[in-house]
């Protein structure tokens, strides 16, 4: 497979872009007295957008150009699965059961205010070219079905379906970053703002793992893989928030620089901003670079400009501009755990030194 980019993963999107929620097979026919909501089947493919709120959070996803987007995060873009999955299931939608129509019972089925401080319910209005819908969903029953309620209605149902329901804005969001396979990358350095750097690489594209190249005299590695994490950071790296990049954001606490075995420069900038680390991305498309890689990692590396399994031969000018084009004007707040990868220091690397 070759390497996913976050790019070509929306490239994919826009293919979709319209966002066609109608699957093969679909009709607009009568509905059944059962149907939920007998009028939206007909209308999906004229959505432009759908507020979904609760008691912690408001989330707008919003249909721009050529692709759908969450405005509470400035537009970035929405996860199309995610969104699909709860269009087609209010589509889908039988009413199984009548429940309550008494307003002081909703809260036991979570189809009360969605605005109240306690309640369990999430609101969902979806604006189309002709119609608007208002529903409120609630608790879960049986795992597989939800308490329902059309907002202009007193009358609350049990429904079929149970859509997947993102508590917080940034569950609405396309999750992936960038996923670059440790096997592609060549050299990783981490340059710390105190000046300690430190350089690992791979004697080739098969070693199994990377070394320390600037190793202080006298230590030792604390395991044989300790520093294949690193090197790894770049692979499968999703994001939990987002928003845009500030002029005034301060000056980067660490900077790791990645090139991979085919010329791929991936800078990864990260500051620490109130207690969290936020990351922002570069990437240079740079053939040569894989020679030079190759000529400061070890006298044994074979030539950059024979493409193996894992390093394909490919436009990395090319990729680099699709990575810059998703990546630039945003900064990623990411898993704890993987974004202390990016700011390692050598000491966490080693074995204690022994004491007499």
């Amino acid at each position: 497979m070759t390497p996913n980019t976050p790019a070509k993963l929306a490239g994919i999107i826009v293919g979709l872009a319209l966002l066609y929620f109608v699957i093969d097979g679909k009709n607009d026919g009568p509905a059944d007295d059962d149907v939920f909501l007998p009028e939206f089947a007909g209308q999906l493919n004229e959505i432009d957008e759908l507020v979904i709120r609760n008691a912690e959070s408001a989330t707008t996803l919003r249909r721009v150009a050529q692709q759908w987007v969450a405005v509470e995060r400035d537009n970035y873009p929405a996860d199309i699965g995610t969104l699909r999955q709860l269009v087609l299931a209010l589509s889908d939608a039988k009413v199984l059961e009548t429940k309550t129509s008494n307003p002081l019972r909703y809260a036991q089925i979570g189809v009360d205010d969605p605005e109240s401080a306690d309640s369990e319910a999430t609101s969902v209005q979806i604006k189309a070219l002709e119609s608007n819908f208002d529903i409120i969903l609630g608790k879960v029953a049986q795992t597989k079905y939800r308490y329902a309620r059309r907002a202009d209605s007193e009358q609350s149902v049990l429904i079929d379906q149970n859509p997947e329901l993102p508590d917080e804005v940034s569950g609405w969001l396309r999750q992936a970053i960038l996923d670059i396979s440790a096997d592609r990358v060549q050299i990783v350095s981490i340059e710390h703002g105190d000046g300690e750097r430190i350089d690992i690489a791979k004697q080739n594209a098969d070693s199994s793992n990377f070394e320390i190249s600037n190793m202080p005299v006298g230590r030792e590695l604390s395991y044989a893989t300790v520093a294949n994490g690193i090197g790894g950071a770049l692979s499968g790296l999703t994001m939990d928030d987002v928003r845009k990049q500030s002029s005034d954001a301060p000056q980067a606490d660490t900077i790791a620089t990645f090139i991979t075995h085919d010329g791929l420069t991936v800078v990864v900038s990260s500051t620490n901003i109130d207690d969290e680390k936020w990351l922002r991305f570069a990437a240079i498309g740079n053939p040569a670079a894989a020679i030079a890689a190759d000529e400061n990692s070890t006298d044994n590396i074979d030539s950059a400009d024979e493409p193996t399994e894992s390093s394909p031969s490919k436009d990395v000018v090319a990729e680099s501009q699709e990575l810059t084009t998703a990546l630039a004007q945003w900064e990623f707040k990411i898993a704890d755990h993987k974004a202390n990868l990016f700011t390692r220091r050598i000491e966490d690397m080693l074995k204690p030194l022994e004491t007499e």
